[in-house]
């Protein structure tokens, strides 16, 4: 196992594994795993220890996992994947000589860490497979519906079209798109999404929705909003307005920034003082894996900033050292926040 410290990035590329984007923490994870309970050498240990000892950020970076691996939210989920019926998991087991035993129970975790994050996303999936238009994490798509107008469509976003009988409809089932509406005074143009209905003539407008909210921001023209079910709750915007409908209420008319309702259309995503966790989970959108917030005091914690969409990972981490949170990066491209 000497060799874990040397191995070089095109060596584990060479092997088909996962290769970390800070070599160091590959490392350590890879010491971790071989460190099975009660199996390893007098020889392994003596490499464990020079490795420790060759480089300060070594050390650093195993005490790191060994602090999120010790996570209770952890270890109850990799308990409840090996409770679960016909499960392979194996649970995490005590040992004395170090915090935590891995070896085969470095599976679990994984095991529990996808559990987690399939919960999280499920259902986002779920709404995506009644789609006719989906993107993925950091893709941007540009359509031309059956009217001519035009629809953007975020990252990781989804939406149906209806357009059949003369009717100009989309349902946007999750995400976040822009709009750009011919216009036609016999047919309006309807725009759902779970909270709420726009209904325009002709005008550009961006709706964001999510599992709480549904945003609607006013580029140029005017629209008219309804709050589902109950379409009697109904405000109307003018150019640069906003509402937020959730399951409860419309909210009042605001005024929005322009670069933050609309940055995402030109390469950027601006934050003035959003909570934390709604800053990390528009993120979600752009960053090509699962990003975890283990610590629930960091949620409401206010964060600013101004980002290029195409380096997300360099926005969790400056965010996440905004709010005071340690940011640590698993293969497989989870980001766990504490």
């Amino acid at each position: 196992m000497a060799s874990v410290g040397n191995e070089t990035a095109s060596e584990q590329n060479g092997r088909g594994g996962y290769v970390h984007q800070e070599p160091v923490t590959d490392q350590a994870l890879e010491w971790r795993l071989r460190f099975k309970a009660g199996d390893s050498d007098p020889a392994e240990t003596a490499s464990f220890e020079a490795w420790l000892a060759s480089d300060p950020r070594n050390a650093a970076a195993f005490a790191r996992l060994d602090d999120m691996l010790a996570m209770p939210e952890l270890r109850e989920a990799t308990l409840a994947a090996a409770a679960a019926p016909g499960s392979n998991v194996v649970p995490l087991q005590p040992k004395s000589s170090r915090k935590i035993s891995w070896g085969v129970a470095g599976l679990a975790a994984a095991a529990a860490l996808l559990l987690a994050t399939g919960l999280e996303y499920a259902p986002s999936l779920m709404r995506r497979w009644t789609a006719d238009y989906v993107t993925a994490a950091g893709d941007q798509r540009k359509i031309t519906l059956p009217d001519g107008s035009r629809m953007t469509l975020n990252a990781s976003s989804a939406a149906a079209l209806d357009f059949e009988g003369g009717r100009r409809g989309v349902r946007l089932l999750d995400g976040e798109a822009f709009f750009e509406v011919i216009p036609d005074a016999a047919h309006p143009f309807r725009v759902t999404s779970r909270f709420s209905e726009v209904e325009v003539k002709g005008t550009a407008f961006a709706v964001h929705a999510d599992a709480a909210e549904d945003v609607i921001a006013l580029d140029y023209g005017r629209v008219e909003v309804s709050r589902l079910p109950d379409r009697r709750d109904t405000a109307e915007l003018s150019p640069g307005d906003m509402v937020t409908a959730t399951d409860a209420a419309l909210s009042s008319v605001t005024r929005v920034d322009p670069a933050e309702a609309f940055g995402w259309t030109e390469g950027r995503i601006v934050f003035y003082e959003k909570p934390f966790s709604k800053a990390i989970g528009i993120l979600r959108r752009y960053y090509d894996g699962a990003i975890l917030i283990m610590d629930p005091r960091l949620r409401g914690i206010a964060v600013s900033g101004n980002y290029r969409l195409d380096d997300p990972e360099g926005a969790i981490q400056n965010l996440a050292e905004a709010a005071g949170a340690t940011m640590t990066r698993l293969p497989g491209g989870v980001i766990v926040l504490r």
